[in-house]
């Protein structure tokens, strides 16, 4: 497993984390009317793991156990890089959009289906009502 493997795996979710903060293109990739982010971001993590998999899989015997710590190393990495790089994004969004997102919410997207294991960002009244989060924060 090499270098060039993991980025061309890696690019597009990391690109599409960080097209968030572009302005011009996150209008048209994370607008409220089904912007295709949205749809391609609970994808990356299953492809990422899909791929890296399939790669290991096809590897000699003696390789794969350096390549599987390669793979889970890589894999830990972009799940700490798309924390603070969604929630960037998520401010940038919020701010320019003007998208009522609530907190972790592209994180959650990025790292799906493991995303929706970890536990809310707020409390279980600003989740019931995510109009509260929105007053508390100076948001309307």
């Amino acid at each position: 497993m090499n270098v060039k493997f993991l980025a061309k795996v890696f690019s597009v979710p990391v690109a599409l984390l960080i097209l968030g903060c572009v302005p011009g293109i996150s209008l048209v990739l994370y607008s409220g009317h089904a912007g295709l982010a949205w749809l391609l971001l609970p994808l990356c993590f299953p492809f990422i793991v899909l791929m890296l998999a399939v790669k290991i899989c096809k590897l000699a015997a003696e390789e794969k156990p350096r390549a599987t710590a390669v793979a889970i190393t890589a894999i830990l990495l972009y799940i700490f890089a798309a924390y603070p790089i969604g929630r960037i994004s998520e401010r940038y969004i919020k701010v320019t959009i003007g998208l009522p997102l609530l907190p972790g919410t592209i994180f959650k997207q990025a790292t799906f289906p493991l995303g929706r294991a970890l536990p809310p960002y707020y409390t279980r009244e600003e989740e019931e009502n995510p109009d509260l989060y929105l007053l508390r924060h100076g948001q309307q």
